[in-house]
């Protein structure tokens, strides 16, 4: 059992590496360590970690977490497959692939500022924008379900991304306001849930990974 979080980050890393997964550092992270975070690192093979943690106050008030919607698409998929080709393709250096990875990176520090600032509207139009990079990166990050999905529910909401590599898993939904995301959420119950795919109760876990022994 690692001794600390750090390196049951080094430990996850190096799993995911001998499974030829082509995974980075961020998703332990993300899952072991609580909160609402904004993580930096310098390149190198075993960079040191800066974890900040953010406003938690867009994810908690009652009022803005009504704004949110997510949706398990019920559509699985392999990210390493995307993610082998995207390192083929970052480190063939092309021009366009790499402007895309930095204006990735520079949304990530506008959606910082969006959180700090409690402002939802910002949040979702930096998570839209986010959404339509991801989509440059790869073509398989979205498909024709997922497309038709977004295309008819796009009334109720002003910013969407699939989380993780795309091409399906979960959906992330941000409203304009309560009513939006409550419609939203019928229409996806109506004609969107099936035996696979589901609307899914989301809230902030503030302790990170938790493990019981009994």
């Amino acid at each position: 059992m690692p001794s600390n979080k750090e390196d049951l980050f080094w430990q996850v890393l190096k799993l995911e590496q001998m499974l030829t997964t082509g995974g980075g550092w961020q998703d332990q992270i993300g899952g072991i360590i609580g909160g609402v975070k904004y993580i930096e690192s310098k390149p190198g093979y075993q960079p040191n970690f800066l974890i900040h943690q953010l406003d938690p106050h867009l994810f908690q008030d009652r009022e803005m977490l009504e704004c949110f919607t997510l949706f398990y698409t019920g559509i699985t998929r392999l990210a390493k497959n995307i993610l082998q080709d995207i390192v083929l393709k970052a480190n063939g250096n092309t021009p366009a692939y790499i402007f895309t990875i930095n204006y990735i990176k520079q949304l990530a520090k506008y959606a910082k500022s969006a959180i700090l600032s409690r402002d939802i509207r910002y949040l979702a139009e930096i998570v839209s924008q986010s959404w339509e990079a991801n989509k440059k990166m790869h073509y398989s990050t979205t498909n024709d379900e997922i497309e038709t999905l977004l295309e008819k529910t796009k009334k109720y909401y002003s910013g969407v991304k699939l989380l993780g590599a795309g091409g399906g898993g979960y959906a992330l939904f941000i409203s304009e306001n309560k009513s939006k995301a409550e419609a939203l959420k019928m229409d996806l119950q109506k004609h969107f849930v099936n035996d696979r795919a589901r609307l899914v109760d989301m809230q902030l876990n503030t302790q990170g990974l938790q493990i019981s022994v009994s």
